[in-house]
Formats: C-alpha cells, sequence, structure tokens
C-alpha cells in the first residue's frame, strides 16, 4: 500500500508520472502495490498550487487530499507538540483533525479489506 505525498508544484506533478512508472516497475518483481492517495502538502491558495492540483485529479483515480501550508503546524513541530495541543484550538486545527480523520478513515478501509485472514493454530 502506497500513499503518495506531493508539494503541488509543476515540477513535482511532472514527477509523479516517473514515480508511476517506477512503482509500475516494482509490481513486476512484487507483485501488485495499492496506491491508496495522493496527498498534497502544503498548499498555498494560488493559481500554481491550484491549476497542478486540478491536472493531478484528472491524471490519477486516487483521492486526493490537500493539506494546508500552515505555520502553526512548523512551530508545532519546532516545539515538539503535536499541532492538536499547540496554542488554542480555532477552526484550522479543527479542520485539520477532519482531514487526517479521513485520511486514517481511509487507511482503516484498506487494512480491513487487506488484512491477512487468521489462522489457527
Amino acid at each position: 500500500n502506497v500513499v503518495i505525498p506531493v508539494i503541488p508544484e509543476k515540477l513535482n506533478a511532472n514527477s509523479l508520472q516517473i514515480f508511476a512508472k517506477q512503482l509500475s516497475s516494482l509490481e513486476q518483481a512484487y507483485g501488485d502495490i495499492n496506491r491508496l492517495a495522493i496527498v498534497c502538502n502544503r498548499v498555498e491558495q494560488n493559481a500554481e498550487h491550484r491549476d497542478t492540483i486540478e491536472e493531478i485529479k484528472s491524471a490519477y483515480s486516487l483521492p486526493v487530499f490537500e493539506i494546508p501550508k500552515r505555520t502553526d503546524l512548523s512551530q508545532s513541530i519546532g516545539e515538539g507538540v503535536s499541532v492538536f495541543g499547540f496554542g488554542k484550538e480555532n477552526q484550522r486545527v479543527e479542520d485539520a483533525r477532519d482531514l487526517f480523520n479521513e485520511i486514517a478513515d481511509l487507511f482503516d478501509e484498506t487494512f480491513e479489506k487487506t488484512a491477512p485472514e487468521e489462522v489457527e493454530a
């Protein structure tokens, strides 16, 4: 199972094509690789990021998650605490919590489907 992180800039979107080919070559040796999602990280509200995300969505039939660029995330990492415990609770923190829960739900669904069968001893 693979989650593909990318910063939504033109060069990185082009790199996704190269990465997809590399995954395909790995499948020849290891079998099917389940591509779960693409996570666009450090998303800014500008034309380049919006356009690149749209290109990614149209090129891949995968869920695409968008994690906005956040100074409070960088600051919390610098202080060694979770973003959820950093500073006051606000709507951006709640939005992040909802997004991370959505990604976790995707993992839960995937791993329930792909969990190995239990074997009796």
